[in-house]
């Protein structure tokens, strides 16, 4: 398979479109900026057939569609949401197409809601990617994501990771800075700038001020402070760890003490230079011995005491359209 870069052709990945499905959450930040960059890349596709599903009207409107869908079609599913919206989206689809035959779907995120992790990792910053490009000097590639099962006392759920999973201190700090938002005064919310300060301060607290936890991990009890489970994509978003877009594994941190230089560790990952603690999985199992905060990819959730976790990398039938890093290579490779 081969990609075109001229403005006038269209990536292969293109040929055969049967339809165009946009899928939106109108409460997102950014979703009118979102919902522009679709009507652009519909209007670049020609004449695809599209569909608009709002995910707040009735959630089971994307299951419905997709389930009926014909093996035969090839749908570009475009959407525009936050992390949370394109998490569940996500989801959504690859539970149905895996469950049953469904068209080929070809996953798009835009760049709406606040962090946009996805829509990053797959074609860099938005005010730095032309529509056009999305289109012409992309490839539509599989990416492994992480299947998290969590099985305890108060809950039972199993759910993709298209970005990360991580529990202890940064998903404390998630959590407190989710209540903060909701409190934050009318008059700073229209003060984005200072907003970001406020946040940043605050954030640099909560990480100061989360507790160290225990875990069962590799046949031993260890203490945890920060545990994470990052996803080839999260890590391609800076470019800078070894792990793709394609690899199938995902990246492991595991920090066991409360240890104030954790921004010094940060920065460190950020220049290729992890510390002890950083490894590549390709599955992973352990059971927390204290209550504990998780975040898994934006949404933040609380864990009772013993609840176990398991992780594998995960291969689902979806296609990714993606700029960036190995997605040329992987084209061209076909």
């Amino acid at each position: 398979m081969r990609y075109h870069t001229s403005k006038q052709e269209h990536a292969t990945w293109t040929d055969g479109l049967t339809g165009f499905l946009y899928v939106y959450n109108p409460k997102a930040t950014n979703y009118r900026q979102a919902e522009q960059l679709a009507t652009k890349i519909h209007q670049l596709l020609g004449p695809v057939p599209k569909t608009d599903i709002d995910i707040t009207s009735d959630p089971a409107l994307l299951k419905d569609f997709v389930a009926k869908s014909s093996p035969a079609e090839r749908l570009l599913v475009c959407i525009a949401g936050g992390d949370g919206t394109v998490s569940w989206v996500v989801n959504t689809l690859a539970d149905t197409a895996t469950q049953a035959q469904t068209a080929q779907l070809i996953i798009l995120p835009l760049w709406g809601g606040n962090a946009n992790d996805l829509a990053c990792m797959l074609n860099g910053l938005r005010m730095l990617t032309k529509p056009q490009n999305l289109l012409t000097a992309s490839a539509a590639i599989p990416i492994p994501l992480i299947q998290v099962h969590i099985s305890g006392q108060d809950k039972e759920r199993s759910f993709y990771a298209c970005c990360y999973v991580s529990f202890g201190a940064t998903a404390y700090a998630a959590r407190q800075l989710n209540h903060r938002r909701l409190s934050a005064h009318p008059i700073m919310r229209q003060f984005p700038p200072l907003l970001v300060v406020r946040e940043i301060v605050f954030v640099a607290g909560a990480l100061l001020n989360a507790r160290i936890s225990r875990v069962e991990l590799d046949e031993t009890e260890q203490t945890i402070y920060e545990h994470s489970l990052v996803n080839g994509p999260r890590i391609a978003k800076i470019n800078r760890l070894p792990v793709s877009l394609s690899e199938p594994y995902f990246f492991h941190a595991h920090l066991p003490t409360k240890d104030p230089t954790i921004f010094i560790t940060l920065v460190r990952i950020l220049l290729r230079r992890p510390a002890r603690g950083y490894s590549k999985r390709q599955s992973l199992s352990f059971r927390f011995k204290n209550p504990i905060d998780g975040q898994v990819d934006g949404e933040v959730i609380e864990l009772a005491a013993g609840t176990r976790v398991t992780a594998q990398v995960a291969h689902t039938p979806l296609l990714f359209v993606s700029t960036q890093l190995d997605a040329h290579r992987e084209d061209s490779a076909d």
